[in-house]
C-alpha cells in the first residue's frame, strides 16, 4: 500500500532500554498500512530517560508540534518502577501542554509497550488512556489496539 494517511505515529524508547525489536516491528506494520512513522532519534531518546526535567519536557512539546504527530508510543522493558514514574511524567507534560484529543490537542492516542506489572500499573493510573502493549499480542490485536481500520491493512 503506498498511500500516506495523516495520522502520524512516533515512537521513542529512553536511551537507557537498548530492546528495539517491538519498536522496529509495529513501525513496520504501520508503514506497510500507509502511516507515516517517525522513530525518536538519540536526542529524543535522551530527553525521555530523564524526562524529569522541564527542559527534556520542553523538548518533547516541541518534538511532537514540529512533526505534527497524533499517536506517541513509548517502549521501556527494563525497570517496572521507573516506567510508570517516566510515563507519569510524559502524561503529566502532555496535560500540561494541552496535547491531547480531548483538550483539543493532536495527540488522540499514547501507547505504552513494557513489562506486564509496569502496563497493569499505567492502565489503571492513567484511566485506559495509555493503551498497553505486555509482549505477544498478535498482529491483529497490535492493529486493533491501535485503532488501524481493517481496509488499511495490508495482506
Amino acid at each position: 500500500m503506498s498511500r500516506t494517511y495523516h495520522n502520524k505515529f512516533a515512537f521513542i524508547k529512553p536511551s537507557l532500554d537498548v530492546h528495539t525489536m517491538g519498536v522496529n516491528s509495529i513501525s513496520g506494520l504501520l508503514r506497510d498500512c500507509g502511516y507515516e512513522v517517525i522513530i525518536g532519534d538519540t536526542s529524543m531518546e535522551n530527553a525521555i530517560n530523564d524526562i524529569r526535567y522541564e527542559v527534556n519536557q520542553k523538548k518533547l512539546v516541541h518534538w511532537i508540534k514540529m512533526n505534527n504527530i497524533n499517536n506517541l508510543g513509548i517502549s521501556y522493558r527494563l525497570d517496572e518502577d521507573l516506567a510508570v514514574t517516566i510515563m507519569g511524567y510524559i502524561m503529566k507534560t502532555l496535560r500540561d501542554a494541552d496535547l491531547l484529543s480531548f483538550q483539543g490537542g493532536p495527540i488522540r492516542l499514547v501507547l505504552f509497550a513494557g513489562l506486564p506489572k509496569a502496563c497493569e500499573i499505567i492502565e489503571r493510573e492513567h484511566r485506559g488512556f495509555v493503551k498497553t502493549f505486555k509482549g505477544g499480542e498478535s498482529i491483529s490485536e497490535t492493529l486493533a489496539k491501535l485503532d488501524i481500520p481493517k481496509e488499511r491493512i495490508s495482506n
